[in-house]
């Protein structure tokens, strides 16, 4: 193992330098023997855009492996869980300690969450530029 997080995918459109693969992301769940005992497994299907000049060799339906490193998937869930959640707690221990009410604290937290969702969302080619994703065949 090389340390990178791998998927097993489809490819499901080309274009010049970009690929789009299905990916079945599963839970622990889902991989347990027992999951149709209790009903948790989830499964989800997600699609993941790699841009690569070697997009024209894969085809519509081929089996590939997709990966990203772990420092990669490390900063995107800095990006995606970790700091939206400091930003709420922040925004919210700021706001009760300058006498805010809880309900109006609460409320204009969740309002600089979604200030940051919004500029996160704004930013994502330069995102997209930093997260690489690599593609095989298999």
């Amino acid at each position: 193992m090389n340390g990178d997080l791998e998927h097993k995918g489809i490819v499901l459109n080309i274009s010049a330098e970009r690929v789009d693969v299905s990916i079945l992301s599963e839970s622990a769940c889902a991989t347990c023997k027992v999951k149709g005992a209790c009903g948790m497994s989830e499964t989800e299907e997600k699609v993941v855009s790699i841009f690569t000049p070697e997009a024209p060799m894969y085809q519509v339906g081929e089996q590939v492996v997709v990966s990203v490193s772990r420092s990669m998937g490390l900063k995107a869930i800095f990006w995606a869980y970790i700091l939206p959640f400091l930003v709420l707690l922040a925004s919210l221990l700021i706001l009760l300690e300058s006498g805010f009410p809880e309900a109006t604290s609460g409320l204009i937290s969740l309002g600089a969450l979604v200030v940051y969702y919004v500029v996160l969302w704004l930013m994502r080619s330069r995102i997209e530029r930093e997260i690489n994703f690599n593609i095989r065949k298999i």
